[in-house]
């Protein structure tokens, strides 16, 4: 049996109760059920395992958002796949170049930190925070991050949610670009040695960074100019409110 094809409308959204009370969220959300990018359903037995082969070998964010087991997702995952789709429609071509990926992509993730920014004052016990924040713990931990510092994160975002996404974006992308940038393992090496004094750093595995570097390398179109995309990225380093520019760049449907 072949992918089923199904509209963003017709998908059961977890959690979503949390994320509707926040105006980004929202927006996001309209502008993914006006679109005409679909999800595809795996038919396979192992949907998840093979759900996760698909998107990481043959994702092609130009024709579908997302492959999933079944017709259901959280409600990050889908603003994460909203955003994905903004950032194509919002810079077009240069969506496919290696720098563009990479914008995307350290954008849909970084947004992450700004839900749980939110919710940590809004929601406290939203379905979100349970999951992520044991997870971030954990790739904070493992990077040598000690609990009370990772403490001082969740602090920093949650005193200023699109702050934190600002900078946590902005290391994630950094990195990124560093990687795909690197002629060797040495250089690549040093490059993780020097981008670990950031201190979202501590969080850039939890993004598992390696699938965009390998998936900037082989798919990103490196001939393509990025005007747009080094103008949004510059917008959103300068800015005192880096998702509400976003947003007005993005989807302003939340304006």
């Amino acid at each position: 049996m072949s992918l089923q094809r199904i509209s963003p409308a017709d998908l059961v959204v977890d959690d979503e109760q949390s994320f509707e009370t926040l105006a980004e969220y929202r927006a996001l959300k309209s502008a993914l059920l006006r679109s005409e990018r679909p999800f595809l359903i795996t038919s396979e037995a192992d949907g998840e395992q093979s759900s996760r082969l698909l998107n990481l070998a043959y994702w092609d964010p130009a024709e579908f958002l997302e492959v999933l087991p079944e017709a259901a997702l959280s409600a990050d995952q889908f603003a994460h796949n909203a955003l994905h789709y903004c950032g194509h429609r919002a810079l077009g071509a240069e969506a496919c170049s290696v720098e563009g990926i990479l914008f995307v992509e350290s954008i849909a993730s970084a947004a992450d930190i700004y839900w749980l920014g939110r919710l940590l004052t809004e929601d406290p016990y939203a379905g979100f925070l349970e999951s992520q924040v044991p997870a971030m713990s954990e790739a904070a931990e493992s990077a040598g991050v000690a609990a009370d510092e990772f403490a001082g994160l969740l602090q920093a975002a949650a005193a200023d949610p699109s702050a934190a996404f600002g900078a946590l974006r902005s290391t994630l992308f950094d990195t990124a670009i560093a990687l795909v940038k690197a002629t060797g393992v040495d250089e690549a090496d040093e490059v993780l040695r020097v981008e670990s004094e950031q201190p979202w750093s501590a969080l850039r595995h939890h993004y598992a960074l390696s699938n965009w570097v390998l998936f900037a390398r082989i798919n990103g179109d490196k001939g393509s100019e990025n005007d747009s995309v080094r103008s949004a990225d510059k917008r959103l380093r300068a800015s005192e409110d880096p998702m509400a520019d976003l947003a007005s760049m993005w989807f302003p449907e939340a304006e």
